[in-house]
């Protein structure tokens, strides 16, 4: 498994032009921002791709961060309101 980077350290990084690509690439699937903003994302992303399960992925560049991010102290986080678990 790879190293995640700070956000230092990914800012001061010179990403050739192919590592751009596969930023911007994957960035099209990505959701960030707020609990309602996420929610209404992930609608819009399983409505484009025609899908009513996904796979959730966190990438963070350390585990208090990575913790925070995944909700580890929030029981039920997981709990979908329309789907059930998710």
């Amino acid at each position: 498994m790879q190293e995640i980077p700070t956000p230092e350290q990914a800012a001061a990084h010179p990403y050739s032009a192919a590592e751009l690509d596969l930023l911007r690439a994957t960035s099209r699937t990505e959701v960030v921002g707020s609990a309602e903003q996420v929610d209404q994302g992930l609608d819009e992303l399983a409505a484009r791709f025609g899908v009513r399960e996904m796979i959730i992925s966190t990438r963070a560049y350390g585990l208090a961060a990575k913790a925070a991010v995944d909700g580890a102290d929030r029981p039920g986080l997981l709990q979908d309101h329309r789907l059930g678990l998710i």
